[in-house]
């Protein structure tokens, strides 16, 4: 190929622009901190944050081109670009761009092939469209610009966050031009996402296995595989029915349940006059028996009949398939699988059970032929399945694959069982010796001041709201009073002290952009990352609140000033070290990062940035340490800061934590920063990973000694994005193994996913007893359109499964209720709430034998409720609080299995614990409402030692087998009964489990009082009215994200 002299040129010119540009650009790139640099703030070390998102980006790139189409014109140029946004960020929909370019076009000779100029336009990082006006310097004219920049893979090209960008002017005799743009400035662009949007699962095609097989075992897989697929449909019975007009989806629905329930009088009656689910699992673990005893002993075997190896090898095939199959698969629950199979997963199992066979048996070359035939055809059925639910959801993220496939009923009905199952599903371990309190919404924001007050080495508040303004515009009071109660004076307080300690603690705040955004938190937050020098400027009807604000900026000013040892360490550790030192660490995460993209959210050109994806995790801890697990404590809620989230209208909870469990949490903290970009050595400070204590465990062993052994913790975190999501594997995993007889509750604000409302059909089916409970529409606090339509229709299908259901469910033992909280009793109101229980126990036959309490405990119940309104008890409002009905945000489930709740409540002791539990919440909403505190720790010291008495005493009147039986899970924390919470956003949740779990039902108790429990869809249209139409079609079209 001949370039001319001027072709040749242009090319040059290409090369030395994207060589500058490049280097440009990685020279810009952040760079890794020297080892040098991993010092303590004390010792001059910086503590890097992300702060707040910068309104200004930049980037560079270079382009090369035709000018009119003329390949005698090519054309290079290198430019120089500013972005931003016009509206929400967060949206990533339209913004303006300014560029300036500067190039060559046509022969590079003098003068006279240079080429500028600027443009001024909108861009749409979301749809990957600019246009504009191009003003060319050497033409002097203005020109249309169309711009298509596009990442065309996730996290960029060549650089993080780089793009291609092809150019087109129409007017200029349509001159084209490709080039890249590459971001600069911007430390975390590229990289707050992973890189793939889905997890890729290995699908090797399985090697055949030539076996005329023996007619009795070509039956005893057959049928296997048909109580395989039973066990599945009805472990998660596929509810999400669609079609145009709701009364056509909703009678598709309809007949799919109907026909589930033929199943219940095929194939002969159980004990209860029908046929259980859990006899599908017990007949396919028989034939699942029956084909290896047939397959290893090279003879036919009738129906029912086995040998001890045949059994023997059945149990080393389910263990294998549970450890190398269904739990890895199910381990990605929420995550969308490409390709989806465990085909892959299968060749591993097979591999491990091929070499146990060789190994450990004496099998012949028949018999190992035989077996290894069998063992393919289970992995087979087991995809089958896969295959079906992912043709019936439409989603890889909403397969589950039952582990019942692996486990036998008796291998989950007993606490120990189920905790080991739940640690090998989520990769947590429990831990024990924790101790832990459980508050209500008002405590909430004391704890935090409190925690922030106390904190010796760093505070983290990991929160979706720092309010900015009221819902009438105003700054927002309860933010306020963190900043000028909590954050400042302790700042204050822990620099007078610093010549004595040598230590500022950090505090740390993780927001998430979509919140930071949405809440106006930027008022308050830009204040607390720069409290030594920023000016706030509020509305003149609160100049009061300004003018305190700058006293304490003055007053801590002053305290650095005359910090003799922080002014002369200043002298060292350079310019900066005072303000990174005193100040809190505000990490605005998940920043709009429009290359990472999508085309799974919503199908459009080419994809979407997934930027809807958000952090919605709530927790405050400080000073969590390996050197002391009782150091520190944290507390889990589904709260924010904000006036909205205090006072009578607020229904919500938190528990709070002290112990081993908090360790994984500070790792998650960690991991959140090194998900955001950081390296390890940007992670502060305090929350690096530390040698462990040598008397760790000792520490741990002492208290088991001193309070005794009542149970289990974990925390658990769904990832933000396509990361792991442990909370909904606890869930899946929960919901779909509890043994028949127990009762599941699950309160939430958002009853949205048709995935959980058929895990607890699932439940109800198999003889368990499932609540859910959801706001009445006047009742729930995220009430738009998008998120209630799904939630309506949920509700719907499960009350209408109920009814078809009926019969089965109530001969099987079991229980399958919709409760919709319309409360008008103000939260706080602890008597008034205690008289609407007993009412609703009065009027609720079911409920009233669901409890199956003893007369003289409803007595108490009442008594105390007469008392409290005797002695003058109310719960005021807070001044100008708005009168409205109480908003359900409660997001908790509760899990107790028939052994732990019939019996245990049935107890005429449990009035006593009762009547302490809420005589002590009632005078701590009362303390609370004149703005004073009571300490959570006497709500333990008070409750425990009647309640363990109870316990011990109940507990010794058991058998051994019963005992083991007694299985108590609670979990509370962010994490909503909707998609968004399943499959998209970060979660957090505290799993409690064992008789310390109990701290969760006196209030689950009355919360089910406060709600109307659905008697016909008439019913549940009047207080949660569906929605038609567009609106209909819209929440449909978008569910996953609702």
């Amino acid at each position: 190929m001949h370039l001319s002299r001027e072709h040749g040129s242009v090319v040059r010119t290409v090369l030395v622009l994207l060589g500058a540009v490049t280097a440009a650009a990685c020279l810009l790139l952040p760079v890794a901190a020297r080892a040098q640099d991993v010092l303590p703030p004390n010792r001059g070390g910086f503590t890097l944050s992300m702060g707040a998102p910068s309104t200004w980006t930049w980037a560079a790139g270079f382009s090369a081109g035709a000018h009119g189409g003329d390949d005698s014109k090519l054309t290079a140029y290198a430019n120089l670009g500013v972005y931003r946004d016009i509206l929400n960020p967060m949206t990533a929909a339209l913004g303006v761009m300014g560029e300036a370019y500067v190039g060559t076009r046509g022969a590079f000779s003098g003068t006279g092939g240079v080429d500028g100029g600027g443009r001024l336009g909108l861009f749409s990082p979301a749809a990957r469209i600019a246009v504009g006006g191009d003003y060319n310097g050497r033409d002097r004219s203005v020109d249309v610009f169309f711009s298509l920049i596009h990442p065309f893979q996730r996290g960029g090209i060549l650089v993080p966050g780089g793009a291609l960008r092809i150019d087109y002017l129409p007017g200029r005799e349509h001159s084209v031009s490709l080039g890249l743009r590459l971001p600069f400035g911007q430390r975390f662009l590229g990289r707050t996402r992973p890189r793939q949007d889905h997890i890729e699962l290995p699908n090797p095609e399985a090697p055949p296995i030539f076996l005329i097989p023996d007619s009795t075992l070509v039956e005893a897989l057959a049928n296997a595989s048909e109580h395989a697929h039973w066990v599945n449909r009805l472990t998660v019975p596929f509810t999400d029915h669609w079609a145009w007009a709701p009364e056509t989806a909703l009678e598709e629905f309809a007949g799919a349940m109907r026909e589930l329930k033929v199943h219940f009088t095929a194939g002969g009656e159980g004990p209860a006059g029908v046929r259980s689910p859990v006899q599908d699992v017990v007949a396919y673990h028989s034939e699942l028996e029956r084909a290896f005893s047939i397959a290893t002993s090279g003879t036919s075997l009738g129906a029912g009949a086995s040998t001890p190896f045949g059994r023997r090898t059945a149990d080393k095939a389910r263990e294998i398939l549970l450890e190398h199959v269904l739990l890895p698969y199910d381990r990605l629950l929420g995550q969308k699988k490409n390709p989806d199979s465990t085909t892959g997963l299968g060749a591993a199992a097979s591999a491990e059970f091929y070499e146990w066979l060789t190994r450990d048996t004496s099998l012949d070359f028949a018999q190992l032929r035989a077996t290894t035939w069998t063992f393919a055809q289970i992995l087979g059925v087991v995809e089958e399945v896969r295959a079906y639910n992912a043709q019936q959801w439409g989603d890889s993220r909403f397969v589950w694959l039952p582990f019942q496939l692996a486990l036998e009923p008796e291998q989950h009905d007993e606490q120990h069982e189920l905790n080991a199952i739940v640690e090998r599903a989520t990769r947590q371990p429990f831990t024990r010796g924790n101790q832990r309190w459980y508050i209500e919404n008002d405590q909430f924001q004391a704890e935090v001041t409190r925690m922030i007050r106390e904190a010796e080495d760093y505070h983290v508040l990991w929160i979706h709201d720092f309010r900015g303004y009221d819902a009438e515009g105003d700054p927002d009071e309860e933010s306020f009073r963190q900043v000028v109660h909590s954050y400042l004076p302790t700042l204050i307080e822990r620099v007078g002290q610093y010549d004595a300690v040598g230590k500022v603690p950090q505090y740390l705040i993780f927001i998430d952009q979509l919140y930071y955004q949405a809440n106006g938190c930027k008022l308050w937050l830009d204040l607390l990352q720069d409290p030594l020098h920023h000016e706030i400027d509020l509305p003149l009807e609160f100049q009061a609140w300004e003018d305190s604000i700058a006293a304490l900026q003055t007053e801590l000013r002053y305290a650095v000033a005359n910090s003799a040892l922080m002014q002369s360490q200043s002298l060292h550790f350079g310019e900066g070290w005072i303000e990174n030192v005193v100040k809190v660490h505000v990490n605005v995460t998940n920043p709009p990062d429009p290359v990472f993209w999508t085309d799974d959210i919503f199908p459009f050109f080419m994809g979407l940035p997934d930027v809807i994806m958000r952090d919605h995790r709530k927790v405050s801890f400080y000073d969590v340490t390996e050197e002391d697990p009782f150091k520190g404590m944290a507390i889990y809620t589904g709260m924010g800061i904000g006036e909205h989230y205090v006072g009578a209208s607020w229904e919500d909870r938190a528990m709070m934590v002290q112990g081993p469990a908090l360790l994984s949490l500070k790792d998650a903290a960690r991991q959140l920063l090194l998900n955001q970009g950081m390296g390890e050595r940007d992670v502060p400070w305090e929350l690096r990973p530390k040698a462990m204590a040598e008397d760790y465990d000792r520490m741990v062993a002492d208290t088991l000694a001193a309070v005794g052994d009542w149970g289990w913790d974990m925390q658990l975190h769904n990832q933000v994005g396509f990361r792991f999501k442990a909370v909904t594997i606890l869930k899946a995993t929960l919901y779909s193994l509890m043994p028949p007889g127990s009762v599941i509750k699950a309160p939430d604000s958002i009853w949205g996913s048709h995935f959980w409302g058929g895990m607890l059909l699932g439940h109800a089916l198999r003889g368990g007893r499932s609540l859910l409970i959801a706001p009445a529409i006047a009742n729930a606090p995220s009430a738009g359109f998008p998120q209630m339509s799904r939630a309506q229709d949920v509700l719907t299908r499960v009350f209408v499964a109920s009814e078809i259901f009926d019969d089965e469910i109530s001969r099987l033992g079991g229980l399958l209720k919709v409760g919709l909280y319309d409360s008008q009793v103000p939260v706080g109101d602890v008597a008034r709430k205690l008289q609407a229980f007993t009412r609703r126990l009065e009027t609720t036959p079911w409920l009233r034998d669901l409890y199956g309490f003893h007369p003289d405990v409803v007595a108490e119940i009442e008594q105390e409720a007469a008392a409290l309104i005797e002695e003058g008890y109310e719960r005021p409002r807070m001044e100008d609080e708005q009168e409205r009905a109480p908003m359900l945000h409660l997001k908790a489930n509760y899990f107790a299995t028939r052994e732990a709740w019939d019996e245990l409540l049935s107890e005429p002791v449990v009035g006593e614990p009762l009547r302490i539990y809420f005589r002590e919440l009632a005078e701590r909403n009362r303390a609370l409402a004149h703005g004073q505190y009571r300490n959570y720790r006497i709500m333990a010291d008070v409750l425990l030692p009647p309640t363990r008495e109870i316990l011990v005493e109940y507990a010794s009147g058991l058998s051994p087998e019963q005992r083991s039986r007694l299985a108590i899970f609670f979990a509370i924390g962010s994490h909503n009964q909707n998609n968004r919470s399943l499959a998209l956003d970060g979660e957090v949740s505290l799993v409690v489990a064992g008789f310390s779990a109990l701290f969760g039902l006196p209030d689950l108790l009355i919360i089910t009082g406060l709600s109307e429990w659905i008697d016909d869809l008439d019913e549940l249209e009047e207080l949660f009215p569906s929605y038609k139409g567009m609106q209909r079609r819209i929440s449909r079209l978008i569910r996953i994200a609702v």
